[in-house]
């Protein structure tokens, strides 16, 4: 049975000290499920690439034409563009966490 460390948690992880020593240190397994979680990175990661090629699949002829219109704006267009992108995407995480 694996003891506790400091942080509460049932699988002490790098960040817990066992008796003033890093849980690796220590002989805590360190591992699978005590990092990032690269299994929800990698389906956000998917989807992301789905939703950016729908567009050319579904309807290529105005896809291409609003890469197109997109060349044709100034740096600074194409900055506030993604601004308003990235506040988007940032907007349907903090939307999606607080309705989950």
């Amino acid at each position: 049975m694996l003891a506790r460390g400091r942080g509460g948690h049932k699988r002490p992880c790098r960040v817990c000290y066992l008796g003033g020593a890093p849980a690796a240190a220590a002989g805590v397994p360190v591992g699978r499920g005590t990092g990032m979680n690269w299994s929800l990175l990698l389906m956000a990661l998917g989807l992301a690439l789905i939703l950016e090629g729908l567009p050319y699949f579904l309807v290529p002829e105005r896809a291409l034409r609003v890469v197109r219109w997109m060349h044709q704006l100034g740096p600074e267009a194409l900055r506030t563009v993604g601004l308003l992108a990235m506040l988007s995407g940032v907007i349907l995480l903090l939307l999606g966490r607080w309705l989950g």
